[in-house]
This record gives structure tokens, C-alpha cells and sequence, in this order.
């Protein structure tokens, strides 16, 4: 026998519910003859499970699943790779239950994600009359799916309908807090557009909707059940929304007050996010159900391709749009948000000016301009340095190699942070078994606790004199006035801006190998630009050279990113090249050009995360200054190389510099989470989805910023 436990709401003062548990004895067991006579019987409905460690809550939920006696269910479920007890206490769960109720989908460790999961679950149910979505950490009362069934049966079965309703909003241990918004207006298409009005624990469907949905070309992106929604009321289904909160709905974290908060809070994130999350989502709707035209409705159909080509088209097009017939969110001040954003469209301002730029004269001149207020605020910073003269701060030696040391191959590792994170541990294990020991440069104060990894040989604190160029140039002569480089030594530059890949010890080694005095990678197409300033190794002799002398002596210890550029990495490459040094570079334009143009043969997620201006960028003829040189030549095809595993290093800045939309940076996310593993992806977002200091500076420092001279 089993305890089986019946989660009750229940009226005690007006506006106001209470809990109420109460348990029963099931049989856990049936006798054989029952258990052949359920084997064959068809379900009622057919509930669908997507779960990832939810053991905390999951037992409840299947508490919920029992509670439904009303009815016969089937339930289909995978698991997407979870590390706790879920699936043991699922195999449990099924167990107890008659043969072919419980059904495991899905091969074990396949890693699809929420949505993916919930669709490929639903090709599992379409035999079923009725299919409901079902989360893990949900709360089922009696009756529930019955009250669902009810409502669907009003509806002709050969037509798509989809129910819905409210729920109870409830604490992690129950007690209700307040309840989900109702509706203002009828749901239906193309408010769902806007805004999603299903959530998941409640949604159930019949088989019509079920079999459209499955059937439907997805989305790139979206949820499961706002995509369902979204879909059946596209194709002229019925969409039922219950006003009465039934369903409990848990708010991690959340108490009376703190539901409030929370609403303050995702309020307040939504405006300081903007319009990109939302226009992504929006635009990603529309290609959708574009690709499936031929099963909307001629209504939706054609407010479909008005919304996109108003949508993409002038200010007063977008706006335009607002007088669509149902177009609208629930409330006024969701309406006032939308204006908002159709004012801002789907292109950034930096986009939206670039396509008005048509002509290659237009765009040099544009790039000329940027480039001499780039030069005018250096040229200030450098006459501000010179009158000034600052007192540059002592560097701070936390860890020293022991007397006598001496190195052939140094890498200096500049970083700025606190403490030492997995990219850290990473790239100086790896520099240490391809032979290098470790000049560990932090531009912050490490953490008074901080211990360091055996190949860190050096552990200085630089208090981020010059960025990373000023940190190089200091360590360097930091390790040359203690007398630790062999005769023949190597140095290797590198910093933290690019995350290292599981795979990256090859490049190392690859370093490592080589005997020329000067070996870099290429970031960019710039004629004179050779010097990659994250990862470059010089020899002794170009380093004791009068060319890299006098580069150096010139250099100013300036915390300007474009001065930097042009007289750091730009300006070494010039004066070794000028010296008649040749650098031997390990991967250039070449490589990832070819790699490109093959990306229609590789993979197809490969495909899916190179944006189609990268394949097309060089054939539009804007030159080595134009947009080539703003959109850095790195940040473009790491996304080539990251995933084919041909260059495992991946710029972080990738979205500082508005280079790619945060839908494009999470496809990549989800090509390293199959390619690496979870862990990595998630440390991979995030890094890349810190849109840098920019993102809340204000004013002339936003200005600065922008233009990159931060």
C-alpha cells in the first residue's frame, strides 16, 4: 500500500483560501487480472511530462496525477538528463500503476530543452482524445483534468481547441499568495502574438490541436505552451480560457509581499531589458507561422503578413499596426509598452542607420567620422595623461617562483577578477602541460583567500594600469628586472577576453611547436593588424629588439580601448612589420573564410548560428575601415569555430558591442551544450550574456562606450 496525498483549497474567509492535506491509502498493487485489463484500455487523456532534476517537488505532482480517479490517464514523459532522483522516482511511480499507464519517451541523457521536449512528447500522445502539458513542479486538485474535458467537449472534436485558465498563486509550501491576472479581453489571433495567456499547468487539448501542433514547423525559439496557444488560435481553433483560479501555481521565494515585489521586480526587468527580448520572440512567431501558411486561416494569414511587412517597415508602418483588430495586450499599461517597442522596432538604431546607408561612399564617410571623434577623444586622453603625469600604482607581487628560477616559455595571463573561475583554471592547466609556466596578471584585487593553480609561477596585482596592453608591458618588465627568461625564452600574451573551450591545449601546443619569433592569431581583416592581443608569443629577441623598445617606450598606460587598438596591438604589428619581422600566423581570414562558405554542408546547427550577412559580409564591398572593421572579424567566427571544434576559443564580448541578437547567441549556447556538455554552456551564457559596463553607463560615458573608446 501507498499514502496518497489530496492538496485541497478550500474557503476560509472571504477573498481568502486555505490548505488542506488529505491522505489516503491507494492500492499499490493491482492483481494480475486487473492489471492485463488496463493494459489495453485507451485513455481518457494523455499527459505530458518534460522533466530535469525535479525531484524536490515531483512526488507531489504525481500525488496530483492519482488524485485524477474521475478519469483514465496515460502518462508520457522523458527526462532531459537529469543528475538527482527524478527518474528513480519516476521508475518508482510506474511501478505501482497498471502496465503501459506510465510511459518512458526518450532515449536516455538526449538534452533537447523545455520546448523540444514537450513537442517531441507530443508526437507520443496524438492516439489520445484529450493531451495535457504537465510541469514537474506543479500541484494537481481533483477534478482538475475533468473540469478541463468538460469545457473541451463543447467544441466540435474535428475542430482545434485548447483550455486554459488562472491559477491560484502559491508559496513553495502552499499557502496561497494571490492569484494570476484574469483576461480583459477574448483571447484569440493576433493578440497571442503579443502575449502568452496559457500557462503550462493548465493547458489541455484535444487531439485535433494535438496532431496541428505536432504537425506545425516550430519556432526557433519560443515556449511550449505559448507556441500552442499561439498556434491553434492561427490555424481558426477554439480557445477556452477558465477566469476561475483552480490550478495552484508555485512562486519560488515568493510570500503575500513578496508577490508584489516580485511583480515590481519583472516589471522593472522587462523595462530595463527593452524591446530586443520581446522583438525576438515576436519575430521569431512570425517566421513561424509563416512557414506554416498553409495551414493558418485566410484571417490569420493575412494579418499575418500585414503584422510582418508593417513590422519591418517605416515608424509610422509599425504604429500603424496598433490599429489592427484584436492586436492588443490585456491591459492599457501593456499596450503603452507595446507602443513603446513598435516605436523601436526589431533593428537597432546602429542597424536601422546602416541600412540607410546605401551607397559605399555614404559608408566610408560614416566610418571616416566615427573614426576622427575615435581619434579626437585619444588625442584628449593622451594630452590629459601627459599634463597630468598620474602616479602609476606599484604592482603587487602575491606569489614568486623560488630563486634561481629561469624560463624558456612564459605566458603571461592577464585577467579582472576577484577569484579564479573554470575559464581561468582552464587555460593555465593548459598552458602548463603544453610547457608553459604562468605569469598570472589580475587587474583587481584578488580575493584574500585566493590560492593558485601549480603552473602559476608569477601572481601579480596590476590595479588595471593600461588594460591588458599596460599589464602585458609591466609584467614583462616585472620578469625581465628579476632575471627569470632563459637566453632563448618565449613569451606568450594572452588575456581573458575569450573563453577556452575544452580542446584548446592543441592550440597551445601548437604554440608551443613552433620556432618562428613571431606567431599570432589574426582577428580581423585589417591590412596591418596581425597581432591577436589575446593570445600572441614573441621571442627574446624580437622583446630585446630596438623595434619593440621604442613601441613600447611610446606606449601610455591608458584605460582607452580604441588607443589601445590602434597604438597597442595595431601599432605593434606596424613596427615589427616595419622591423622586417613576418609573423607566422597559426589561423588567419583564409581558414575561417573557407570554413564558412562550408558551413551549408556541416551540421545543420552550425548552419543555424552563422548569421546570413556573415557568408555575404566581404562581398559587399565595404572595405578594411568600414563595417568590417566594427563588427570584429573574432566575434563573427568563433561561432564557425567554436561549434566545429577547429578553434575552441570564443570571444566573450560577442553581444557587447551589439554585434549578434541574443537569440542567435543563445542558438550558439545550445550547439555548445550538445557539442560540450551543460556545464559549459552555461558558463558560456554567462559570460556572453553580460552586455559589459556599457550596458549602464550613462551620458558622455555611454557616448564613449559606444564608440568603443571606453
Amino acid at each position: 500500500m501507498v499514502l496518497v496525498s489530496r492538496l485541497l483549497l478550500t474557503p476560509n474567509r472571504p477573498g481568502e483560501l486555505r490548505v488542506v492535506i488529505v491522505s489516503e491509502l491507494a492500492c499499490a498493487d493491482l492483481p494480475p487480472e486487473q492489471k492485463a485489463a488496463a493494459a489495453g484500455y485507451r485513455p481518457d487523456v494523455a499527459i505530458i511530462l518534460a522533466t530535469f532534476k525535479g525531484a524536490r517537488f515531483l512526488r507531489e505532482q504525481l500525488d496530483g496525477f492519482r488524485n485524477q480517479a474521475d478519469l483514465r490517464w496515460k502518462l508520457i514523459w522523458r527526462d532531459d538528463g537529469s543528475t538527482d532522483s527524478t527518474a528513480a522516482i519516476m521508475e518508482e511511480f510506474s511501478r505501482h500503476l497498471a502496465p503501459g499507464q506510465v510511459v518512458h519517451a526518450g532515449a536516455p541523457g538526449d538534452q533537447l530543452g523545455i520546448f523540444d521536449s514537450y513537442m517531441s512528447l507530443l508526437g507520443e500522445a496524438l492516439d489520445a482524445p484529450a493531451v495535457a502539458f504537465a510541469d514537474q513542479d506543479d500541484v494537481w486538485l481533483p477534478g482538475k483534468l475533468q473540469q478541463a474535458l468538460e469545457q473541451l467537449r463543447t467544441v466540435d472534436p474535428m475542430r482545434p481547441a485548447i483550455y486554459c485558465g488562472r491559477q491560484t498563486l502559491v508559496d513553495e509550501a502552499l499557502p496561497p499568495i494571490g492569484f494570476s491576472p484574469g483576461l480583459c479581453r477574448q483571447p484569440g489571433f493576433p493578440g497571442l502574438l503579443l502575449q502568452n495567456i496559457g500557462t503550462g499547468c493548465t493547458i489541455v487539448m484535444n487531439q485535433s490541436a494535438a496532431r496541428a501542433l505536432y504537425a506545425s514547423k516550430k519556432p526557433r525559439s519560443s515556449l511550449h505552451d505559448w507556441w500552442a496557444c499561439l498556434f491553434v488560435a492561427a490555424i481558426g481553433g477554439t480557445t477556452l480560457f477558465d477566469n476561475t483560479p483552480d490550478v495552484p501555481y508555485r512562486q519560488p521565494g515568493a510570500g503575500s509581499v513578496g508577490a508584489l515585489r516580485a511583480q515590481f521586480r519583472r516589471l522593472m526587468g522587462v523595462l530595463a531589458r527593452g524591446p530586443a527580448a520581446h522583438n525576438a520572440q515576436f519575430t521569431s512567431h512570425l517566421d513561424a507561422l509563416m512557414k506554416n501558411e498553409a495551414q493558418l486561416s485566410p484571417e490569420a494569414l493575412r494579418q499575418t503578413q500585414q503584422i510582418r511587412s508593417g513590422y519591418a517597415g517605416t515608424l509610422r508602418a509599425r504604429l500603424s499596426l496598433l490599429e489592427t483588430p484584436g492586436f492588443r495586450r490585456q491591459t492599457w499599461a501593456e499596450d503603452a509598452l507595446l507602443a513603446l517597442w513598435l516605436v523601436r522596432g526589431d533593428i537597432t538604431f546602429a542597424r536601422r542607420l546602416r541600412r540607410l546607408l546605401r551607397n559605399r561612399l555614404t559608408v566610408f564617410l560614416y566610418a571616416r567620422a566615427l573614426d576622427l571623434l575615435r581619434e579626437t577623444l585619444i588625442a584628449k586622453d593622451c594630452w590629459t595623461f601627459r599634463l597630468r603625469r598620474p602616479v602609476t600604482p606599484e604592482v603587487r607581487c602575491l606569489l614568486e617562483p623560488a630563486a634561481g628560477a629561469c624560463y624558456s616559455r612564459l605566458a603571461i595571463f592577464v585577467i579582472f577578477a576577484e577569484r579564479l573561475g573554470h575559464n581561468h583554471y582552464r587555460v593555465i592547466n593548459g598552458l602548463a602541460r603544453s610547457g608553459y609556466a604562468v605569469a598570472l596578471l589580475n587587474n583587481r584585487s584578488f580575493a584574500v583567500d585566493q590560492s593558485y593553480p601549480d603552473g602559476v609561477a608569477f601572481a601579480v596585482e596590476n590595479h588595471n594600469v593600461g588594460r591588458d596592453f599596460g599589464a602585458y608591458l609591466r609584467g614583462l618588465r616585472l620578469i625581465q628586472a628579476k632575471g627569470y627568461l632563459a637566453a632563448d625564452a618565449r613569451i606568450m600574451f594572452l588575456n581573458d577576453s575569450v573563453i577556452y573551450l575544452p580542446g584548446h591545449e592543441a592550440v597551445f601546443a601548437m604554440f608551443a611547436e613552433q620556432k618562428d619569433d613571431w606567431i599570432g592569431i589574426t582577428e580581423n581583416h585589417h591590412v596591418e593588424y596581425y597581432v591577436a592581443s589575446w593570445c600572441f608569443e614573441l621571442s627574446i629577441a624580437i622583446i630585446n629588439g630596438d623595434a619593440f623598445r621604442k613601441w613600447s617606450a611610446a606606449m601610455m598606460p591608458l584605460n582607452n580601448r580604441a588607443y589601445l587598438i590602434s597604438r597597442g596591438e595595431i601599432g605593434l604589428s606596424r613596427a615589427l612589420l616595419r622591423a622586417g619581422y613576418k609573423p607566422k600566423v597559426l589561423f588567419d581570414s583564409t581558414f575561417w573564410s573557407a570554413l564558412c562558405s562550408a558551413t551549408d554542408g556541416l551540421r545543420t546547427d552550425l548552419a543555424k548560428v552563422i548569421p546570413r550577412y556573415l557568408r555575404t559580409m566581404d562581398r559587399q564591398g565595404f572595405g578594411k575601415n568600414g563595417i568590417l572593421r566594427k563588427a570584429n572579424q573574432a566575434h563573427l567566427f568563433t561561432f564557425g569555430g567554436a561549434l566545429s571544434g577547429l578553434f575552441p576559443f570564443l570571444k566573450k564580448d560577442i553581444l557587447y558591442r551589439y554585434v549578434f541578437e541574443e537569440y542567435e547567441v543563445e542558438a550558439l549556447c545550445e550547439g555548445l551544450a550538445t557539442r560540450y556538455g551543460d556545464a559549459i554552456a552555461d558558463e558560456c551564457r554567462g559570460f556572453l550574456f553580460r552586455r559589459g559596463n556599457g550596458a549602464n553607463l550613462q551620458g558622455f560615458a555611454g557616448i564613449r562606450w559606444i564608440i568603443g573608446v571606453d
